[in-house]
């Protein structure tokens, strides 16, 4: 299909006529999982920040103390780089908290939902009632869930709910 410039011109106009079309709009984060957002203080239910620890002064110091000791950014995966000390301190810190064997620190939702439901869930699993669990527990990260799922390992059912 050779679409033309025209095309995606005549889609936005169509949209923006029908008040459809999304933009990107300034923001300043408040503490307490608020933000700033076109002059009104707003309760943020689209973040991850729902405990408001990104505006957390102690975990910023720490955020600052850590940066200068190993620097900024992974460089690379963990598994084919190394793996810093300070995470496996930290991880050994969280399992002896959770009173588990161990803990695995991931740095995002998604790779969290790649990685572990694929490690559980395989074709011979009851990937249904787990996942009606996730999608009832997690409704709004559903389609996060579901990217996370459909690996080459598994089979993902969708289905209507009652």
């Amino acid at each position: 299909m050779n679409l033309s410039l025209d095309y995606y011109v005549q889609a936005l106009q169509e949209r923006a006529s029908q008040d459809n079309l999304r933009s990107l709009r300034a923001s300043r984060p408040l503490p307490y999982g608020q933000i700033e957002l076109s002059g009104k203080e707003l309760v943020n239910f689209a973040s991850n920040d729902y405990l408001g620890l990104s505006q957390d002064l102690t975990l910023i110091a720490r955020a600052n103390e850590y940066a200068q000791r190993y620097g900024v950014g992974s460089g690379s995966s963990r598994l084919l780089s190394g793996n810093l000390q300070v995470f496996e301190k930290i991880e050994n810190k969280l399992a002896r908290l959770k009173g588990t064997e161990a803990a695995l620190i991931l740095p995002t939702g998604f790779q969290a939902n790649s990685s572990v439901i694929p490690a559980i869930v395989d074709k011979k699993s009851v990937a249904r009632q787990i996942g009606l669990f996730i999608e009832v527990w997690l409704r709004g990260f559903y389609s996060v869930l579901h990217v996370g799922s459909v690996l080459p390992t598994m089979i993902f059912v969708t289905w209507k709910n009652a």
